[in-house]
């Protein structure tokens, strides 16, 4: 049996401090969101700018500016979500925080958080897929750097083309999406 650590300082405050607290780190959440929101959504537009700054030491010179608005740690983080992880589909984990922050912050969420996670996650998996099938059928592959789907759509995508074809992936594809919004629902 896996024993979590007491906390001790949680168990020392009153209702309101706990309160506080939770309320604290809501907003902190809702924060963090719009923060991604707004590099994410910066790192479309200024993508090709800024690409030269993701290698270069210099990101560290202050002298060096970068065209995102979230300005060098946007730049990195959206470059995690978008080129490394799940390209346009990492726009899924704004949903994911956004909850968060929502039942920190009211005390309720309509939905299990559990079931929040799951679906966020898996959506944003699928439509990484999804986005990296479409960016390879139209020749933009290289979108972002690693296309629209990231490389975590990419390379998945270009394993099941390599395995089944492009017509058999994309009725794979369909029968995925649709299997996901009946199992959301």
């Amino acid at each position: 049996m896996i024993r979590l650590p007491k906390l001790r300082f949680w168990n020392s405050w009153d209702d309101r401090q706990k309160t506080n607290a939770v309320r604290w780190t809501g907003a902190l959440i809702a924060l963090f969101a719009l923060f991604t929101l707004l590099a994410m959504v910066s790192f479309i537009f200024t993508w090709k700018q800024d690409q030269s700054l993701l290698r270069d030491p210099a990101m560290m010179d202050q002298a060096v500016g970068v065209a995102n608005l979230g300005g060098k740690l946007g730049l990195k983080w959206a470059n995690t979500l978008i080129v490394k992880w799940f390209g346009l589909g990492s726009f899924a984990f704004l949903i994911l925080l956004f909850a968060m922050a929502v039942r920190l912050l009211a005390g309720r969420w309509q939905r299990s958080l559990l079931k929040t996670t799951l679906v966020t996650l898996s959506g944003a998996l699928i439509a990484a897929l999804v986005c990296a099938f479409i960016g390879r059928l139209t020749g933009v592959q290289t979108l972002f750097g690693a296309g629209p789907g990231g490389e975590c759509g990419s390379h998945v995508t270009g394993w099941f083309i390599n395995l089944f074809g492009s017509a058999v992936t994309g009725i794979l594809l369909c029968i995925l999406v649709v299997g996901w919004l009946i199992l959301c629902s």
